[in-house]
């Protein structure tokens, strides 16, 4: 969650008068959720569509899960 606030505090900081910074993640874990690269990846793919349903700055890290 740090990163998601450090994220939002350089977008003030830059010039960008027109735009505004979000972050939003989907996140696996190793091994609860998967050992292979592909799963974890595929899992958290699915976690990131969530939080983009979801909305603006969330970070989904399993089904029921955000921040």
């Amino acid at each position: 969650m740090k990163l998601r606030f450090h994220l939002q505090d350089l977008g003030h900081r830059l010039p960008l008068q027109d735009y505004r910074l979000e972050v939003g993640a989907g996140v696996s874990f190793y091994p609860a959720d998967s050992a292979s690269y592909q799963d974890l990846y595929r899992v958290a793919d699915r976690r990131l569509c969530e939080a983009k349903r979801r909305g603006q700055g969330r970070i989904v890290t399993d089904g029921g899960d955000d921040s």
